[in-house]
């Protein structure tokens, strides 16, 4: 402001009048020509400074939020990875569950073929047992009627 009033005190002045006055009249305004020119430069510093200083007020925002973002980020995978560790040994148990129910059904078809074999001989076993049976059951029904005859015959 200071500069601006010297200015319009200098331009105020009256026409100078002797070459002398020209020259230090020319002198002057060379001179705020050039101070105007430097203030103008030193504005724009300024201004680039500025600017720059809220570019960087942007970034060191943005960086803080990506802290604490990336920070949520590793909380979260960290929470994961808790929750992993029980999942991926329950899969383990799971395989392995797999796997063996995977070598029963592979022996499966021989134990149910041995079965029948088994039963089939039972069942022939059975068949040449039965007329033995059908003996023993007809001599223990005799012995039994003979037991109660002799049981009647000694009540009497």
């Amino acid at each position: 402001q200071e500069f601006a009033a010297a200015v319009s005190e200098v331009q105020a002045l009256t026409k100078p009048s002797t070459p002398l006055e020209t020259q230090q009249r020319q002198l002057i305004d060379l001179l705020i020509a050039q101070v105007s020119a430097n203030d103008k430069g030193f504005a724009d510093e300024v201004a680039d400074l500025d600017k720059r200083g809220r570019m960087a007020l942007e970034h060191l925002d943005r960086r803080d939020a990506l802290a604490v973002s990336l920070a949520t980020a590793k909380e979260a995978i960290a929470a994961a990875e808790a929750e992993a560790g029980p999942l991926r040994e329950e899969c383990a148990a799971l395989e392995r569950a797999k796997e063996s129910s995977e070598r029963t059904l592979v022996s499966l078809p021989g134990e149910i073929a041995s079965l029948r074999d088994s039963a089939e001989t039972l069942e022939a076993e059975l068949a040449e047992l039965r007329p033995a049976i059908a003996i023993f059951t007809d001599e223990q029904a005799d012995l039994l009627a003979r037991k109660e005859g002799l049981t009647a015959e000694l009540t009497d």
